[in-house]
């Protein structure tokens, strides 16, 4: 669109950074669907959501690796290089 309106041809990466710029966010819904249903919602809360909510825990530890086990600290260990803000010697 932007090319059809103003000649200039974009990359789609760049789209956001011009919209970025111009305060633009993505559109997300300023109230509730009128066409909500409560009364499945309720119901779907109460039966279906609990086996569902079971089933999350049972994948395991977070590591992608089959042989090693997941971080919990979220940093890599200090065996790999030096400390951070330290120069090498």
């Amino acid at each position: 669109m932007i090319k059809r309106v103003t000649g200039v041809k974009y990359h789609p990466g760049h789209v956001w950074r011009l919209l970025g710029a111009l305060d633009w966010t993505l559109q997300r819904p300023a109230k509730r669907a009128k066409e909500r249903n409560e009364t499945a919602i309720r119901h779907w809360v109460t039966t279906r959501w609990p086996a569902v909510k079971k089933t999350l825990g049972v994948a395991g530890p977070g590591s992608s690796s089959k042989t090693r086990a997941a971080s919990r600290s979220g940093r890599p260990s200090a065996a790999h290089g030096p400390r951070a803000g330290r120069p090498p010697s």
